[in-house]
């Protein structure tokens, strides 16, 4: 019973929480390599139940994404799923960690919700994965990428300034009760 009672509160106590948005404006982009062979490709509605080879999640949120245009970029070796990356082209994007929504204004994309298995983390996957989406974005007419971290990400927040992303915004928000709203919005010049 204490542990119930430990465990709801803790939730009611507010937590500081710090996003670092990045921007890519498309320009220098080279393509990256990783250290083990994969296979890159786009997830489809009749194949988003393999998303749970990298981590268990509900797949109903993720069939809304693609039926709305996401993509969902993911990395195969040996013919099991090792990462997804989320791209967003239109709509209205939700940072959930800032408890704030953003319009992607054309020529823009979000990419969100990434992941790489621990166990293949460390070997180039997620820069691939993004200088090769990032170069097919460019030959789409896009002009800009954007993508968000936890301050606290310090190995992804130097990956991505490797691939060429520059810091734009620091968002502030406490989460309280599971829910994310933003405080403060610094932009960087």
């Amino acid at each position: 019973m204490l542990y119930q009672f430990r465990r709801r509160l803790y939730h009611l106590i507010p937590k500081l929480n710090v996003e670092y948005v990045y921007t890519h404006n498309l320009k220098n982009v080279s393509q990256k390599d990783c250290r083990i062979p994969v296979e890159v490709f786009k997830l489809s509605l009749k194949n988003i139940h393999r998303i749970v080879e990298v981590k268990k999640i509900p797949l109903d949120k993720l069939r809304k994404r693609l039926e709305r245009g996401d993509f969902c970029y993911v990395t195969q070796v040996e013919g099991k799923l090792i990462s997804y990356h989320w791209v967003q082209f239109t709509g209205t994007h939700f940072i959930q960690q800032a408890g704030r929504s953003i319009e992607v204004e054309p020529g823009d994309f979000w990419i969100y919700h990434t992941r790489v298995s621990e166990k293949f983390r460390g070997n180039g996957i997620n820069g691939k994965v993004l200088s090769d989406l990032i170069l097919e974005a460019k030959r789409n007419n896009h002009q800009q990428a954007l993508i968000y971290t936890n301050k606290n990400n310090i190995s992804n927040r130097k990956g991505l300034e490797k691939l060429g992303f520059k810091l734009r915004d620091v968002i502030y928000s406490y989460e309280m009760n599971r829910k994310f709203h933003q405080v403060y919005k610094k932009k960087i010049t």
